[in-house]
């Protein structure tokens, strides 16, 4: 499961109540299959050693009154080592308890644990119109010790395409997770509509942007349930315009059930275009003030690029619109291409401009289109 597209979509309460409810029917199952289990086992086994003891009882009589042979008394310890079974077995009944509780315990911890990226004392809930600006940011995880973006400045007007190329490594992801804050600059300001994005309500702020990541991930369920996850107030109507919008309702209406056809866990009934049309369904369904598209089409065939980029402009229209981009032909229209290397931005201008240039973004240029 993507958790990025869990939070871009602000699923995160319905996915925790969804996984504690089958949770805890998986534990109050699993605590049921085991109460039976040893139960039966220890009824047995305690039966087992009442009538052998009874029957050794009887028979130490016997010898006392020398109606049986002293060897035949062997017998009685016999049956008093059986009794050992059903006391282990009792035992390791309340240890397989105790163990679950454990486990359940656990889990609460992992559900229960403080977020890194939390609200400000009065956050913001306004609409926003979708100015993006980066004032001096840096950035560097928790676990490197290299700043992954260093001094990032950077801004885009409301309805703006933004493409962002570079090398792998180079920072592109990192830059784009910024807005819908997934993490915080270490250093620096990013803000929105001339407001820093902290002091904006974490799910108003991302209640009002959409993602199309490049493997984007499709819950267990029916198409139509992944699609209104956009927009869970909207009617089958709304999603069906949506699904024409993004080029996916041809493919859906083809199906037996249409939007009632199950595509497995992580989409796998599906191939990667219908999977990448979907995704842009359930985007445009949001209505997003600020779009974020991941290399999108990336892992995609020539011909479901070309569909999927269809929707994709469709989606892109009236948008402030971050791409980041491995094939360089879909974003010549970009109203500012940057150029990330190590981190650093090198080049900064539109498609025409950096190509006078002759620098990192010409280069890219000439080894795509040259191969």
């Amino acid at each position: 499961m993507n958790i990025k597209v869990i939070q871009a979509y602000t699923l995160e309460s319905f996915f925790i109540k969804r996984f504690r409810k089958v949770n805890l029917n998986n534990m109050t199952s699993s605590m049921t299959v085991l109460k039976y289990k040893y139960l039966k086992a220890m009824v047995e086994m305690f039966l087992q050693g009442v009538v052998v003891i009874v029957l050794l009882f009887i028979g130490g009589s016997l010898v006392s009154n020398g109606k049986i042979s002293g060897p035949e008394l062997i017998s009685y310890f016999v049956g008093c080592a059986l009794l050992i079974d059903p006391i282990t077995v009792f035992s390791s009944c309340f240890t397989s308890i105790a163990q679950s509780y454990i486990s359940l315990d656990r889990i609460d911890d992992i559900l229960n644990q403080t977020p890194r990226i939390y609200n400000s004392t009065n956050p913001i809930t306004q609409k926003i119109n979708g100015d993006v600006a980066f004032e001096n940011v840096s950035f560097q995880y928790l676990d490197k010790g290299e700043k992954v973006l260093d001094s990032i400045n950077l801004s885009a007007s409301a309805g703006e395409m933004i493409a962002i190329v570079g090398l792998s490594g180079g920072g592109k992801s990192t830059l784009i997770d910024l807005i819908p804050r997934f993490y915080d600059p270490l250093s620096g300001r990013l803000l929105i509509d001339g407001i820093d994005v902290k002091e904006y309500d974490l799910n108003c702020l991302r209640s009002q942007m959409g993602m199309v990541l490049q493997d984007d991930i499709l819950f267990s369920g029916t198409i139509l349930e992944n699609i209104r996850f956009g927009n869970m107030a909207c009617s089958t109507e709304d999603i069906v315009n949506a699904c024409k919008m993004a080029n996916a309702w041809d493919f859906i209406s083809n199906f037996p059930q249409q939007l009632q056809t199950n595509v497995g866990d992580h989409g796998r009934r599906l191939s990667g275009g219908q999977k990448q049309r979907i995704a842009i369904a359930r985007a445009l369904l949001r209505d997003p003030r600020i779009l974020i598209l991941d290399e999108a089409t990336s892992a995609l065939d020539s011909e479901s690029e070309r569909i999927v980029q269809d929707a994709l402009y469709k989606l892109m229209e009236g948008r402030t619109t971050f791409v980041v981009a491995h094939r360089l032909s879909t974003i010549k229209h970009a109203n500012k291409i940057i150029v990330l290397d190590k981190g650093r931005l090198i080049e900064y201008g539109s498609h025409d401009e950096l190509l006078s240039k002759k620098g990192k973004y010409f280069e890219l240029y000439q080894v795509q289109f040259s191969s």
